[in-house]
C-alpha cells in the first residue's frame, strides 16, 4: 500500500469513525501535499435562486486554498471545463459527479458544496469526496445570511476539511487561507458568479460584460480580472482553431501553392508550435525558393527550437537575396551573437545601423553588448 493510499484510507477511518458534530482526529503524517480538485457547488431553492453563488464559491475556494503549498490544486475552471453537465439535485447525484470528475482529474479529494437559497439565508452544506471511497464526507448544514456565504469555505472546508488532510500545514498559510477575501464589494461577487453562470468558451459577450462590470466597481477584484484574462486566452484558442483548420483546408485545396503552406505555418507560430510551423515554412521554400517570408519564418523557428547554425543559413540566404532586408540583417546578427561570434554580430549590427538609421533596435543591440557584455534577448527576434 502506498503512502498516499495509507494517508487516505488513515483520513477515512477517522472521519467514518466520530459522530458528524464532532471533528475526527487527522491521520498520522505522511506526504506533505494533497492533489485536490475544486468543483462547483449545486445550489437549489424555490423562486429565483442565486445560481450565480455555484461557480463563485468554487473560483474563491480554488484561490483560497492556492495559499498553501500544500495543495496541488486543479481549479473549478478545469472541473468546469470536464463537466459533461450532469444534472445534480442532491447529494446522491452529487456524489456521481463529483466521483467522475475525481477519477477523471487524479484527484486525492473532491471539494465541493450544497447550496440552498431559502430568501434570506442559506443553507450551505460544504462536502468532500475521498479517492476510493463511495460516499461523501457532509458532516455539516451551516445557515448563515447572504453577506456569509463564503463562512462555510472557511470554517468547514479549511477549518475542518483541510486540517484533516494529514498535512504539516505552515500557520501562516492557514491563517491566510480563513483570512482570503476575495472583494469587499458584494455586487462585484455577485457579477462574477454570474459571468462564469453564462460563460462559453464560443460566446463568451455577455460574460466578458459582466466581469468588466464588476472591475469597475471593485478595481482590485483578482476574480473578474483572471476571469477576463481567461476568456480572451479561450477567444484566441478559439480564432486559432479556426485559422488553423482554414489553413489546413487551402493546403489541401491547393497543394503546390507555396502561400497555402506559408499561412498555415504562420498559424502554428502563433500557437508556439515551432517544429510543426517549421515543416509548413520549408514546405513553402521547396516550391519557391525566393520565398523570402517563409524562410524568415523558417529561421525563427529553428532559433525557437535553438538550431542556432540552421537560423542563420536561412537569414544569410535572405540577405544574399536581399541585401536590404532589416529583419533578416538583424537575426543573423543575433545568431552570431547566441554562438558567442560577438564581432561578426557587431559587424553586421553596424551595417544596419547605417542603412536603417531610423531603427534603434541596431544602435540598442551593440549598446547591449558593449555596455554589460551580454547577448541580446530572443525576444529581439523580427
Amino acid at each position: 500500500m502506498t503512502r498516499t493510499r495509507g494517508r487516505l484510507f488513515a483520513l477515512l477511518a477517522a472521519l467514518c469513525a466520530l459522530p458528524s458534530h464532532a471533528a475526527p482526529a487527522p491521520p498520522a503524517l505522511h506526504d506533505q501535499v494533497a492533489r485536490v480538485l475544486v468543483c462547483d457547488w449545486v445550489v437549489t431553492g424555490a423562486g429565483t435562486p442565486r445560481y450565480w453563488m455555484g461557480p463563485l464559491q468554487g473560483e474563491v475556494l480554488t484561490r483560497r486554498l492556492r495559499l498553501s503549498r500544500h495543495l496541488l490544486i486543479t481549479d473549478a475552471f478545469s472541473s468546469r471545463r470536464a463537466d459533461l453537465g450532469t444534472a445534480v439535485t442532491d447529494i446522491e447525484t452529487l456524489t456521481v459527479k463529483l466521483a467522475a470528475l475525481g477519477k477523471q482529474f487524479a484527484a486525492e479529494y473532491v471539494l465541493s458544496g450544497l447550496i440552498e437559497d431559502c430568501g434570506d439565508k442559506l443553507k450551505i452544506q460544504p462536502v468532500v469526496l475521498l479517492k476510493g471511497n463511495p460516499k461523501l464526507f457532509a458532516p455539516t448544514v451551516m445557515e448563515v445570511p447572504v453577506a456569509d456565504a463564503l463562512k462555510p469555505q472557511v470554517e468547514v472546508v479549511v477549518g475542518r476539511f483541510v486540517r484533516q488532510m494529514g498535512l504539516k500545514l505552515n500557520p501562516d498559510e492557514f491563517k491566510a487561507m480563513q483570512a482570503y477575501q476575495p472583494s469587499a464589494v458584494p455586487e462585484a461577487l455577485e457579477l462574477v458568479g454570474t459571468g462564469w453562470r453564462a460563460w462559453q468558451p464560443d460566446a463568451s459577450a455577455l460574460a466578458v460584460t459582466k466581469w468588466r462590470e464588476a472591475l469597475r466597481l471593485d478595481p482590485r477584484c483578482s476574480l473578474a480580472a483572471d476571469a477576463l484574462a481567461q476568456a480572451s486566452l479561450a477567444q484566441r484558442r478559439a480564432l486559432l482553431d479556426e485559422a488553423k483548420a482554414l489553413c489546413i483546408k487551402q493546403v489541401a485545396d491547393r497543394p503546390d501553392d507555396p502561400d497555402a503552406h506559408y499561412q498555415l505555418g504562420l498559424v502554428f507560430a502563433d500557437a508556439g508550435n515551432w517544429r510543426d510551423a517549421a515543416t509548413c515554412y520549408q514546405r513553402a521554400i521547396g516550391f519557391k525558393t525566393t520565398h523570402l517570408e517563409a524562410r524568415l519564418g523558417l529561421g525563427v523557428a529553428y532559433m525557437q527550437q535553438n538550431q542556432i547554425a540552421q537560423a542563420l543559413d536561412q537569414f544569410k540566404a535572405i540577405n544574399d537575396f536581399d541585401h536590404s532586408n532589416r529583419k533578416a540583417l538583424y537575426n543573423a546578427g543575433l545568431c552570431y551573437a547566441r554562438q558567442g561570434e560577438m564581432k561578426e554580430a557587431l559587424d553586421l549590427w553596424a551595417l544596419g545601423s547605417k542603412q536603417f538609421p531610423d531603427d534603434p533596435i541596431f544602435r540598442a543591440a551593440i549598446e547591449q553588448i558593449n555596455k554589460a557584455g551580454t547577448n541580446p534577448m530572443l525576444d529581439g527576434l523580427q
